[in-house]
């Protein structure tokens, strides 16, 4: 398998791994393909497009549970108990500010993709992180 196949694989396990075990939705062939190919072509970000199928949901998920399963499904690697807190508190502190959780999710998103090790591994993939 070529380099670019074992790419396009890893981004269509994180597409897959947002909606099956965040969203705890199925995913069509047709909706990976679009996303991977929009990952991959850089018309959107990963940033966008975690925003842009997590905040319609944000209502029904737990923001301590969506935090880890971001850092273990993306990254590979468990969050600390300490920043899986300090993300929590941004999530909280914006909502009690402005009300709006998909405001807060934003804060949180952005965060999450600040990541030094989000950043390496996203540049490795070719895709945009933010």
């Amino acid at each position: 398998m070529s380099n670019s196949s074992n790419v396009r694989n890893e981004i269509e396990s994180i597409v897959r791994y947002v909606y099956v075990n965040i969203l705890k939705s199925n995913i069509s062939s047709d909706t990976l393909n679009s996303w991977v190919n929009r990952l991959t072509s850089k018309q959107v970000t990963l940033y966008d497009f975690l925003f842009t199928v997590i905040s319609p949901n944000i209502n029904s998920l737990s923001i301590s549970t969506l935090i880890q399963n971001l850092y273990i499904g993306i990254l590979g690697k468990d969050i600390s108990m300490t920043k899986n807190s300090e993300l929590v508190a941004v999530f909280n502190n914006e909502l009690r500010k402005y009300g709006n959780k998909k405001r807060a999710l934003q804060k949180v998103l952005l965060s999450f993709v600040g990541d030094a090790s989000l950043k390496k591994y996203c540049k490795r993939l070719g895709i945009n992180v933010k």
